[in-house]
């Protein structure tokens, strides 16, 4: 029996950005089990390659991610299972990537596809993108990260409203409220490698320590960041790279 085509495209793009594309464009790139088993092997690969500087993630088609695909077979008395070792895995990898990781939203993001914007550092959308919650309005909750993403980008009442009210967002809305960071009229690969680049002027480890840093700032208190800042800066001192 033949091997099941890839249904993630990885390319290394001019100055160290793994673009990183999930190509299910006939499904609106809705994950199954190989998808986020490609994709975690992807995130993980680009950690540990000294080559890549930065991350780039995109949808093939038309849709960014439509979440989870729903005409996938699906048992619920297995169904948590597929969260703890399908799902979640690939969020936290793609939360512990120690470099910039850009999502570049070339469509429409439902459902937990909304987990895969949220834990990006910058997202920088096309200008017809649309962003839906889904998740109410089929009887389940918010999965991959999204509870824990999205209040962090817009603030816990309007993530409650928007999350349970299912509303489809524009561009511009998302702009207003801080879930996206930039809305492009041009190719938006190109601008997210663009962006990735203009990331690269930092010197020594400062990039990936100030990442680190605005990890840890939601969950310490004022005192416990203050002294992870102190700690970091000693480390980005020491480097060879640092100015002081």
């Amino acid at each position: 029996m033949s091997e099941a085509a890839p249904v993630v495209r990885t390319e290394l793009l001019d100055g160290g950005i793994q673009l990183v594309e999930l190509s299910r464009p006939e499904s609106l790139n809705a994950f199954n089990d190989q998808l986020l088993l490609e994709l975690g092997r992807a995130i993980r690969a680009a950690d540990a390659d000294d080559a890549v500087r930065a991350v780039v993630l995109t949808g093939a088609g038309r849709a960014f991610c439509a979440g989870a695909d729903i005409k996938s077979p699906w048992d619920p008395a297995t169904a948590p299972l597929g969260l703890r070792r399908r799902l979640n895995p690939v969020i936290l990898a793609m939360d512990d990537l120690d470099k910039p990781l850009i999502a570049a939203i070339n469509g429409t993001v439902a459902g937990a596809g909304l987990g895969f914007i949220g834990v990006a550092d910058l997202r920088v959308a096309v200008r017809q993108a649309k962003f839906v919650p889904a998740t109410a309005a089929i009887g389940l909750v918010p999965d991959g990260g999204m509870t824990y993403f999205i209040p962090r980008l817009i603030g816990p009442g309007r993530s409650y409203s928007w999350l349970c009210g299912g509303a489809h967002i524009d561009t511009a809305t998302a702009l207003d409220w801080g879930l996206v960071d930039e809305v492009c009229d041009g190719p938006v690969v190109e601008r997210a490698a663009e962006l990735a680049r203009g990331l690269q002027s930092a010197r020594g480890e400062s990039l990936r320590f100030t990442k680190d840093l605005l990890r840890l700032s939601p969950r310490n208190s004022l005192a416990e960041q203050l002294e992870a800042e102190q700690r970091f800066q000693d480390r980005a001192q020491a480097h060879p790279a640092s100015t002081r």
